[in-house]
């Protein structure tokens, strides 16, 4: 259940980040309206999966989920003491199969086909049909990759994947829609380890082709879908003190590379890389095991911008300045 009044904003004019322009408000004469619900979803599922052993190295996975959705929303007025709401219901067979054959028992390749429930968007402010909310749609998933243990305690895995869903958009009548599609076409590796008894480390790599196709506009249709990064990489280390049991450090990278700002492309958002450092400490109090733990996150003050959002015509969201954090855990 979704329940809101109406919100208190309005246009008031632009600015610039290197010369600030401050227009004050006049809110004397907005009003919020009364809170009522504006949408409801009611959602079941069912679903079976089965597992086959076909032979001592070929393993079929194969699973059915249905899904249902009732949606009851509302749908504004001219006149606002008229509530009017539209109701809708929509099934959704997700099926899943995959196949994974085993040459060792530490090394396995896999091959799988799978139907995902994506929750449709909501309308941005200021377009025609804002907090309308598109309706549920399903995503179709090819992957195929390999796992493996190595004997010296490294892990690896490297996946080549598809997946394709409903692009949605504020077009040019300014109506937040759902037309042609997006895909996304990836390559991901990732690997972890200990490289001696003190220290543990994680690597992973992914490198995305995003597309939108089908759109009907040429404007839009090969482009690159707006906030995915077309190459992601995290890294982690993390050292056990010997001189002080119960210590240990850990470090971390990411980067994100650059990504489309708009669904024209005209604008990209820069790549960055941001780095954190943190130490934890596990120790005893009395017959309770504690954990302290401390954090830095974005250690060295990067500015960069997070994500951009398709609100208002498009905005960016920074990300967090350095942050400090601390907590302590404690396992009775």
């Amino acid at each position: 259940h979704d329940s809101f009044g109406d919100y208190v904003y309005d246009y008031v004019g632009y600015s610039n980040l290197w010369n600030p322009l401050v227009t004050p408000p006049a809110l004397a004469d907005r009003v919020t309206g009364p809170v009522f619900e504006r949408r409801s979803d009611e959602e079941s599922a069912l679903f079976a999966q089965d597992v086959v052993k076909l032979t001592n190295q070929l393993t079929l996975h194969a699973g059915l989920r249905h899904v249902q959705i009732k949606r009851s929303e509302y749908v504004p007025d001219t006149n606002p003491d008229i509530r009017n709401y539209v109701h809708s219901d929509n099934a959704f067979p997700l099926p899943n199969v995959a196949l994974v054959f085993s040459p060792t028992r530490d090394w396995n390749v896999y091959g799988q086909i799978s139907h995902g429930l994506q929750h449709g968007g909501v309308a941005p402010m200021l377009t025609k049909n804002e907090n309308q909310v598109l309706a549920p749609q399903r995503s179709h998933q090819v992957e195929i990759g390999t796992k493996a243990a190595l004997d010296n305690g490294i892990n690896l895995s490297a996946a080549l994947f598809q997946i394709r869903q409903g692009l949605e958009y504020t077009d040019a009548n300014n109506t937040y829609v759902r037309a042609g599609r997006e895909t996304h076409r990836g390559l991901e590796l990732t690997a972890q380890g200990r490289a001696t008894p003190a220290l543990d480390w994680s690597l992973s790599l992914m490198a995305l082709n995003t597309r939108q196709e089908d759109t009907g506009q040429a404007s839009i249709d090969g482009k690159r879908v707006t906030d995915v990064p077309a190459f992601k990489s995290t890294a982690w280390v993390q050292y056990a003190v010997d001189a002080i049991p119960g210590l240990k450090l850990d470090g971390t990278w990411q980067y994100s590379g650059k990504k489309a700002f708009d669904v024209e492309n005209t604008v990209f958002v820069p790549d960055y890389h941001v780095f954190g450092a943190g130490a934890s400490y596990g120790m005893k109090w009395g017959a309770t095991n504690v954990t302290l733990r401390a954090r830095v996150d974005n250690l060295f003050d990067k500015f960069y911008w997070r994500d951009v959002t398709p609100e208002l015509g498009g905005y960016l969201l920074p990300g967090a300045p350095r942050t400090f954090r601390a907590s302590a855990q404690f396992d009775f």
